[in-house]
């Protein structure tokens, strides 16, 4: 009998398409499993969970079986493998600026984080420090395996029981990714330590390091989708009504405020309010920084101020802390596209029902951080971008240019009494010398450019500027008779959290005297106070309802900040994550760092009140809790 060759073979072609497409299939699927496996693996410092989590990796296994079959099922190879690219190299690139970002800031992006990306820009010369030999070859590695996903793809299968099959696997992922929570157990409301639990972190999405490890990359971004529909009133997790009640309640059993010695010091004066870029509390001495030091020495100086970065985008989230005193979204969200809320009780409505002027500036334009539109829903009545002005780019990025600007500085003193807000920027990264306001800021002081330039002698140089501008500000109200009857207030956005070398930066917060580096200066200033120090623990929350009381202005109860000076309010600021501080007790995440005089039960009541200050921060933002407030 004659011998069929193998190559005419149709039963032995037939099996080796088989073998190929088996091996197609199987290499779709891996790549997913391998992308997240990948992430959870380069960015596992915290390492609170292991690699091969269980729920991590079941949330992963389906929906890497849920995009498999998603392009799997298509009748068109060539269709098939263009989904197939499509999800694989988005969820790389999703993976790649999860690893940049881990690398750069400790921390993950919330998928909100995505929608301003604005600010990303000034990173771009931080990204070079990831982009090394271990990185690029990672990245090679991950786009030759989507290349091959795409090359082996299998051909689509026919019949009924191949689709029945991939039905099936689509209905089991489904199940398994809206099963596999209830592995994290449960939290229960009454529980004091419910914080510390699994289901609790799974529920609220606080920290976003601990997330990752929890839930792996397709869930943390799918939570993350889910989140943001919830606080854009698509998807509404509770209700409005039970919600207010809730947040009633809530106040209802807070003390009422009480009038003190402080309350109207400050009456009738104008006020400046502002915050200050990256202006970290051990940036403030008589050598780097002179006006402020002085403004610190003949003023109110709170030596336990906090500012807790919520989700990303720092900057603008103390901004809204500051200004309604309440938090950002405690899990994930920012707080830009709260326009559309009612804030009755923040800090410029307060001011202009009280007859100021209420405008605020900063260098850039309306739309960055939805500024223009924010600021009005503050109360301010207009917002002054420096870039609306003539002047080089480089001049308007100093913040000196406000000073020297005479139409700025002319609609911030024109009519009395003014509120007028700053936002400065002179000290923001870059902290190198290829960036042109560096080059500035050593020009202007160039006793920073001595010996080899480092990143803290640029920011020091550069938070000159924003001290020169205080010094102007001094000046040109002096001279207009204007700065008897003007109060500055001056407090941070955050810690120089962009500084490169972390080590550095706790040293030189521990000489400071805080080993917590979120500590930052706020001072309030005016000609008749004299020196006074404050030593209650306050955090950005606090501001509004402590500078309502010094000028004589209704203190807002409703909010989650209180009047520094009140004798009902022990002074507490709580940071995400379970994280709390209050006089000499800190507590991170549940575990007691350091303890001065407070019981356990005060703890743990502690404790909880910090969870449900979570809960109520969030329901507050998701029911526009004011707008239904007399």
């Amino acid at each position: 009998m004659e011998k069929i060759s193998p190559l005419k073979n149709p039963f032995a072609a037939r099996r080796r398409r088989a073998v190929w497409d088996a091996v197609g299939t199987a290499l779709v699927f891996v790549s997913f499993v391998a992308l997240d496996l990948w992430i959870r693996h380069v960015t596992r410092s915290i390492g609170k969970y292991p690699l091969f989590f269980r729920p991590a990796i079941l949330f992963t296994v389906c929906w890497a079986a849920l995009f498999s079959v998603a392009a799997l099922v298509i009748p068109n190879r060539t269709w098939g493998r263009v989904v197939y690219g499509i999800l694989y190299f988005v969820s790389a690139t999703f993976a790649v600026v999860q690893d940049v970002y881990y690398q750069l800031m400790g921390s993950f992006l919330y998928f909100s984080d995505f929608l301003y990306a604005g600010e990303g820009s000034d990173y771009l010369t931080y990204v070079t420090r990831v982009l090394d030999l271990r990185f690029a070859a990672h990245i090679a590695a991950l786009i030759l395996l989507g290349v091959a996903g795409i090359l082996l793809f299998p051909r689509p299968l026919k019949g009924g029981l191949q689709l029945g099959v991939k039905g099936g696997i689509l209905a089991l992922s489904v199940a398994g990714i809206c099963l596999t929570p209830g592995l994290y157990g449960e939290y229960r409301d009454d529980s004091w330590d419910s914080y510390n639990t699994m289901a609790f972190e799974y529920d609220k999405f606080i920290n976003s390091t601990e997330d990752m490890e929890l839930t792996g990359l397709y869930q943390y971004a799918f939570k993350n989708v889910v989140l943001s529909l919830q606080h854009a009133g698509i998807l509404n997790a509770g209700g409005t009504a039970e919600g207010i009640r809730a947040v009633d309640a809530y106040f209802d059993e807070r003390p009422a405020h009480q009038d003190n010695q402080m309350t109207g010091l400050l009456a009738g004066k104008n006020v400046i309010v502002v915050m200050m870029e990256s202006m970290d509390d051990w940036l403030i001495t008589p050598e780097d920084t002179p006006a402020l030091y002085w403004l610190r020495e003949h003023g109110m100086s709170f030596e336990q101020m906090y500012t807790p970065e919520y989700a990303n985008g720092y900057t603008f989230n103390t901004e809204f802390a500051a200004h309604v005193g309440v938090y950002p979204y405690t899990n994930s969200n920012a707080a830009y596209g709260l326009a559309g809320n009612a804030f009755p009780l923040s800090l410029a409505n307060l001011f202009a029902q009280a007859g100021y002027r209420t405008e605020s500036y900063h260098r850039s334009n309306p739309d960055f951080y939805n500024r223009g539109i924010m600021h009005g829903a503050f109360g301010y009545e207009e917002y002054h971008g420096f870039y609306a002005y003539s002047g080089p780019e480089v001049t308007r990025e100093d913040d000196r240019f406000l000073l020297e600007c005479d139409d700025l500085y002319r609609d911030m003193t024109e009519s009395e009494p003014f509120l007028d807000f700053v936002i400065t920027y002179s000290p923001h990264l870059p902290y190198d010398d290829t960036d042109p306001l560096t080059q500035d800021a050593l020009a202007a002081h160039p006793e920073y450019a001595q010996g080899e330039l480092t990143e803290l002698q640029v920011l020091k140089a550069k938070a000159r500027l924003t001290d020169d501008m205080f010094a102007l500000l001094l000046r040109r109200l002096e001279e207009d008779g204007l700065l008897d009857d003007t109060v500055i207030v001056a407090f941070a956005d955050h810690y120089a959290y962009a500084l490169s070398d972390q080590q550095l930066l706790l040293e030189e917060s521990v000489k400071a005297g805080s080993s917590i580096l979120q500590r930052t200066p706020f001072i309030i200033w005016s000609r008749d106070l004299g020196k006074m120090t404050v030593d209650k623990t306050v955090g950005s929350v606090d501001i509004t309802p402590t500078l309502a009381n010094l000028f004589g202005l209704p203190v807002p109860e409703r909010v989650m900040g209180r009047d520094a000076f009140d004798p009902m309010y022990e002074g507490y600021v709580i940071f995400p994550g379970g994280t709390w501080i209050s006089g000499g007790t800190y507590v991170r995440e549940g575990t007691v760092v350091w303890n001065d005089g407070l019981s356990q039960e005060d703890i743990d009541r502690m404790n909880v009140y910090v969870r449900r200050t979570y809960e109520i921060n969030d329901t507050i933002l998701d029911t526009d809790y004011y707008r239904h407030l007399d």
